[in-house]
């Protein structure tokens, strides 16, 4: 009961953060606010520092043992050494790359700008907070911090309920009907408690290497939830493709896991 607490509270902790005592110049201001979006970076990174310090000295086992077992560091993980650590991240972005062959597909067989793109997601304070900044830190928290509390058959749906904030937001903000939120919501919820799942696993075979869940957690924020129909402009052949690869893909996944 005590590692749930415990787990629950850490979990719940990145949600908090971003909510509790606002300051009043971002009350009222959508989440994609430059000014809302500053003040979460602040109050994430201060929380992560804090969660850094605090678990390690809770646990029995010695202080730099734990840290080591966040996987954080290439080099400094539960692996032979940094060589292993980064053929575990290529062998990630492997996976990742399988599952989403159809959408590569997409993206490459149409027209695009490697530079524009780059500059949208990897630059733009919303594209590293959604690239960058968030696979990054929920991963230390959701997958590092977590699991060294437990490893119990829980802690993926942690994840799923840490995104049930977004439901308040579009009750409080939006007019959208609650139907559509509550669809939404559940949605979310599967969808992010599945990909908790995943990211432990890999987490888990690649010797708590953080930078594992962190690579597929990055592709999936980039690439999103697969498209089930193709533009209705594109030709039987290459819709024909893209399904195709969708299986494929989907298949060589499950025998990579």
């Amino acid at each position: 009961m005590i590692q749930f607490i415990s787990a629950f509270s850490v979990a719940t902790s990145y949600v908090v953060a971003i909510y509790w005592i606002q300051p009043q110049n971002i009350q009222g201001k959508d989440r994609n606010d430059p000014d809302v979006i500053r003040f979460r970076f602040k109050r994430i990174s201060l929380l992560c520092a804090a969660l850094l310090i605090m678990v390690p000295f809770a646990k029995s086992s010695p202080y730099l043992e734990t840290v080591k077992s966040f996987g954080i560091l290439p080099g400094f993980t539960q692996s032979t050494g940094i060589v292993n650590d980064v053929i575990n991240v290529m062998k990630s972005l492997l996976l990742i790359s399988t599952l989403y062959m159809g959408p590569l597909y997409l993206y490459f067989s149409e027209p695009f700008s490697i530079a524009y793109d780059w500059v949208e997601n990897f630059t733009t304070i919303e594209g590293v907070r959604d690239h960058v900044f968030a696979p990054v830190t929920e991963e230390l928290i959701y997958r590092g911090i977590i699991s060294a509390i437990t490893n119990a058959w829980y802690t993926p749906y942690l994840f799923g309920i840490a995104h049930l904030h977004h439901a308040y937001r579009l009750l409080t903000t939006t007019k959208i009907s609650i139907g559509i939120i509550a669809f939404n919501t559940v949605f979310q919820f599967a969808y992010t408690s599945i990909f908790g799942v995943l990211a432990n696993h890999v987490y888990l075979k690649y010797e708590r290497n953080l930078w594992c869940p962190i690579i597929i957690h990055c592709m999936c924020n980039l690439i999103g939830f697969p498209t089930i129909v193709v533009d209705s402009g594109a030709t039987s052949v290459h819709a024909a493709v893209y399904y195709t690869l969708i299986l494929a893909g989907s298949i060589g996944f499950y025998m990579l896991l």
